[in-house]
């Protein structure tokens, strides 16, 4: 191996993640492709992190450490590793994914085999905290179109979140650096990915090798992407209390990425084209940045916030109506069901059903479970008081990483019979005779 010029350049950027670094590290450097390097930029983690990395340092020399100062965000912490990079090709490793084995060989023999390839990712398998695999994520075939404005439309509709990982994969350097890389606010991996698919075609490996964890702790569930102004501060902590346009940021940078993308004239319609059927999806989260910026001005600022306020409330009662339709469908007016939904979204939602909340006490909500056994506890409680569904109402689908051993616990011994955007139920009246791993294999992709 030539230690001075890598053919791979891999960059882990990390900030107190002492919790699963060593898992991460480790199926790096015992991946089957030795030629490569590890960048790994420390920002300023106040845990054991620095500790952990430096004794990867001392026993192996593709092992390279940084530590900033201070904490910088994750945007220019990210941008740093690969800053750093000298490889032909360039990977982003977060510090609570791990890959298999064989990962990086399959990438770059991909890449080394099909010049129009810029980017190679594998299939993806979700673990949760303790490493178990708990959902398949589905293919995405457009991404690997030969159509640049067919993988633009596909990055840009946001399903991307929903499949394979392709930010995680391999990525020729030389591309990567025409582009501003990862910017300093909420969902930048989409910006970057949609102007590197207008470079050429990604190609997605069809074996499952790739882990992505999924945990309490993990940035996009600590910093919600939907909640950008929340999310800020996580990016970039310079931006704290400053007024932000975040739809319009993702509107300019799309943009951007076509106006700089190597395009016929004629795919660079297209490609605006499908920039505008995205302006038209979002034109509600557009209206809402203009909506909080007014919230600064005196006097009419406040009285239109609340006019957005009334809107929006509206809307909600009406999606409200909307799905409720839906469980009708699949549980009987006779029937009494679990409600997970925080005592959100009010009796009179479920007025058609005997609903019970979760927890309870005396028919009442008694807030969340304290863990994981205290959640399967109080199932198990009511299931012996015959109740024979439990719902998830969309308000509390964070349960499924928060409460990771208990929503395991329902998926192997539970069939679940909906799954959508509102909600998802599990019929409690039969237990599977699925292992864990016949759960995997059984579950659709989705």
């Amino acid at each position: 191996m030539n230690t001075q010029s890598p053919k791979v350049s891999i960059g882990l950027p990390v900030y107190n993640g002492e919790s699963f670094i060593k898992e991460a590290i480790d199926s790096i450097l015992n991946q089957t492709f030795e030629d490569f390097e590890l960048i790994i930029s420390d920002n300023a983690s106040t845990d054991q992190t620095e500790a952990i990395c430096q004794a990867y340092v001392a026993q192996d020399q593709r092992v390279r450490y940084f530590r900033n100062s201070e904490n910088l965000g994750a945007a220019d912490n990210f941008n740093r590793v690969f800053q750093a990079a000298i490889g032909e090709y360039f990977k982003w490793a977060a510090h609570d994914d791990v890959c298999a084995s064989t990962f990086l060989a399959e990438c770059v023999n991909v890449l080394d085999r099909e010049p129009t390839i810029i980017l190679c990712h594998a299939r993806t398998i979700t673990i949760n905290a303790q490493g178990k695999p708990f959902k398949k994520l589905k293919s995405n075939a457009e991404i690997s179109s030969t159509i640049p404005c067919k993988r633009f439309r596909e990055v840009i509709s946001e399903d991307i979140f929903q499949s394979s990982n392709p930010i995680s994969g391999v990525i020729r350097t030389d591309v990567l650096n025409k582009t501003p890389l990862l910017g300093n606010y909420p969902a930048h991996d989409l910006p970057l990915l949609a102007e590197l698919s207008l470079y050429g075609r990604f190609y997605e490996i069809s074996e499952y090798l790739f882990y992505s964890r999924d945990h309490s702790q993990r940035g996009s569930r600590a910093y919600d992407y939907r909640q950008p102004h929340k999310a800020i501060v996580w990016f970039d902590p310079k931006m704290a209390g400053k007024l932000i346009f975040p739809s319009w940021r993702m509107f300019a940078e799309y943009m951007a990425g076509i106006n700089r993308a190597p395009l016929s004239w004629r795919d660079r319609l297209l490609c605006y084209s499908e920039l505008a059927k995205w302006a038209k999806n979002h034109q509600q989260n557009l209206g809402r940045d203009l909506i909080v910026a007014t919230e600064y001005l005196p006097v009419m600022g406040s009285e239109l916030a609340k006019a957005y306020s009334k809107g929006s409330e509206a809307r909600w009662l009406k999606q409200v109506r909307q799905s409720t339709k839906q469980l009708e469908t699949i549980i009987s007016k006779e029937e009494t069901f679990i409600l997970v939904d925080e005592n959100k979204l009010g009796k009179d939602t479920f007025a058609k059903w005997l609903t019970i909340p979760f927890l309870e006490r005396e028919g009442k909500y008694w807030g969340l479970p304290a863990d994981d056994s205290t959640a399967i506890q109080e199932l198990e409680r009511l299931r012996q008081l015959r109740v024979n569904f439990i719902v998830f109402a969309w308000s509390s689908f964070w349960w499924f990483e928060h409460y990771s051993q208990f929503y395991d616990y329902l998926r192997t011994k539970f069939d679940c019979i909906l799954e959508n955007n509102y909600f998802v139920v599990f019929n409690l009246q039969h237990e599977l005779a699925f292992t864990a791993q016949d759960e995997l294999e059984r579950v659709e992709v989705r």
